[in-house]
């Protein structure tokens, strides 16, 4: 397995808070054994959540495109869904398939949102509809095409944010899409947001809401992408330990990984 660790312990600018705790859980329990870990962090002297998560962003892509260069396939355990941005930077956005799993759309901007919280806007941040300028100072950054993602497991989105997913052109929750990505884009990054698992199988935080996927469900996608093109990135995100009872997620995380990577 010639893949790369990249831990990145912070949750809404916080670190090693709440879902911030899910990449040091992750490496403590061995989900993935014998391969290098690096740890992304802020220096900012005085951090803010915006502020944090675009300065993350800049250091993941940097950190991503020197290691795939090497041939690396990416692993980002991140306590947020932030991170893909610069994942995907790094990768290179225009011939990058997006296989996203999500129980929400991720889709809201400041003008939709009515929580401000910014891990809801992760894919319109990636496709270039919001926060732009800072967006721009990712290094590699390029608005990701619409046609190149699919969103699978989303069943909670707020009126406005569904509103804009219907208009725009990424897939939802489509069982061709995969096939449809893959005939046109060089390589994969897989986004795993646990609360895409129905809490029957797993609960990894406390915003799981019913009706989600199975892990064997998540599995076949995710084999049926590797048959295409290879895996060249994979994000676990939104993972509190302390919401994992029994470990089921850890589990199924471990199960997943060796899906995509082996």
């Amino acid at each position: 397995m010639n893949a790369h660790i990249l831990k990145v312990p912070y949750d809404s600018g916080h670190r090693c808070e709440r879902m911030a705790r899910g990449p040091g859980y992750l490496l403590s329990n061995h989900v993935l054994e014998g391969l290098p870990v690096e740890a992304i962090e802020t220096t900012l002297p005085f951090a803010t959540e915006i502020q944090t998560t675009f300065d993350l962003a800049r250091q993941i892509s940097n950190r991503v495109r020197a290691l795939s260069t090497e041939g690396k396939q990416i692993v980002v355990f991140s306590g947020n869904c932030g991170s893909a941005v610069g994942t995907i930077s790094g990768l290179g956005a225009r011939d990058t398939g997006v296989l996203w799993f999500d129980a929400h759309g991720e889709f809201h901007t400041p003008e939709t949102t009515r929580s401000g919280f910014l891990d809801g806007m992760p894919l319109s941040i990636a496709t270039g509809r919001c926060w732009r300028t800072l967006a721009a100072s990712i290094p590699h950054f390029q608005p990701v095409p619409d046609a190149n993602i699919v969103l699978t497991g989303v069943r909670d989105t707020d009126p406005e944010e569904q509103a804009a997913l219907d208009a725009s052109g990424i897939y939802v929750n489509d069982p061709d899409a995969v096939q449809r990505i893959g005939s046109r884009v060089s390589r994969w990054y897989i986004h795993l947001d646990l609360d895409a698992l129905d809490p029957s199988e797993a609960t990894s935080n406390q915003w799981v809401p019913a009706g989600g996927l199975r892990a064997a469900e998540i599995e076949a996608i995710i084999r049926e992408a590797r048959s295409l093109l290879p895996v060249a990135g994979i994000a676990v995100a939104s993972l509190d330990p302390a919401s994992d009872k029994g470990g089921r997620a850890l589990a199924i995380v471990r199960d997943l990984l060796r899906t995509a990577l082996e």
